[in-house]
This record gives C-alpha cells, sequence and structure tokens, in this order.
C-alpha cells in the first residue's frame, strides 16, 4: 500500500477514535501491508478481513476489536500487541506468532514441539545448554520459550482445544 495513503488511514483513525465522526474508521478490507512497519498502530476495531499482513511488524500494536478474519500472518510480529476481542479464523491461529504465555500454554507448546524434534533435543536444549532444535526446522507454534520450566510429557491439549485454550488466554473471539 502506498504509505501517503496508510498514513492517511492511520490518522483518520485515531481521529475517528477520539469521536470525530468526519473522519473514517480503518477500512484496510484486503490491503497490501506485507512487510509495513505497523508498530504501536492504533488499529482498534479496524477492518483488515482479508488484508495480506504477511512479514509485517505490528509489535504492540493495538489490534483489539479488529477484524483479522482471512487474513496472512504468516511471519506477522505480534509481539505485545492487544489482541482482545479480535476476530480470527482458526486458520489465523496457526500462523500467529503468540509471543510469552503463562507458564501452562508456554509449556503446552514447548511439548508439542517436542513430538516434532524428539524429546530428547528439547532436553538437550533445555536441561543441558544444547542448541534449539528448531534452529533449522519449522516448529508448529510459534512463541517464547522457556527452558526453566521444560518438563518432558505428552501434550494434554490438542486440535480445536488447544487453539480455543490460546484464543481464551489472548482474549480473541473465533
Amino acid at each position: 500500500m502506498d504509505q501517503d495513503k496508510l498514513a492517511t488511514i492511520l490518522k483518520n483513525h485515531k481521529l475517528w477514535l477520539e469521536g470525530n465522526t468526519d473522519k473514517n474508521w480503518a477500512d484496510l478490507w484486503g490491503a497490501d501491508l506485507r512487510k509495513e512497519n505497523l508498530r504501536w498502530a492504533n488499529l482498534r476495531g479496524a477492518d483488515l478481513w482479508g488484508a495480506n499482513l504477511w512479514g509485517a511488524d505490528l509489535l504492540g500494536a493495538d489490534l483489539s476489536g479488529a477484524d483479522l478474519r482471512c487474513t496472512n500472518l504468516r511471519g506477522t510480529n505480534l509481539m505485545g500487541a492487544d489482541l482482545r476481542k479480535t476476530k480470527y479464523g482458526v486458520l489465523n491461529l496457526l500462523q500467529t506468532n503468540w509471543g510469552n504465555l503463562s507458564d501452562t500454554l508456554t509449556l503446552e507448546l514447548m511439548r508439542h514441539d517436542a513430538e516434532l524434534c524428539r524429546t530428547e533435543a528439547m532436553n538437550n536444549w533445555a536441561l543441558s545448554g544444547g542448541s534449539c532444535p528448531f534452529s533449522d526446522m519449522e516448529r508448529g507454534f510459534h512463541f517464547v520459550e522457556n527452558k526453566e520450566i521444560w518438563k518432558p510429557g505428552s501434550p494434554r491439549l490438542r486440535g480445536i482445544e488447544l487453539l480455543l485454550a490460546l484464543a481464551n488466554e489472548k482474549e480473541i473471539s473465533l
């Protein structure tokens, strides 16, 4: 998207959020926002349905109440973003970088990762200071790991139950 057009949309959205009814909310339906720097952007309630956010940087962005259904979130940085009441599709959840999670869900996702790379590799990484087993392979979920809480075991949540737990923790509407 043209930088000037995006800046105008974001400026008008900010004014709309402040109560200026002469300005429009951010309608970014289907917008091409690949690799855009949207750090700390206020996109609360914005329509991003079907937008291409591949590789975009949304660090710390306010996406509360935004519509992210059918968006491409592959490689998108959502660390620290406010995702409360955001509308997501299930496929979006699989592409999301979850950032920091509770210890319970972090361990759960680490156990899912261990199924991909084998528990021995996770033990070596977490307990012996070895290299991260995911430096050379695709992982199942993207999140901030925590070596200190690693305990071998089978994941307790699978499929939709896991996705619902993640969405619930981040207060995301499906």
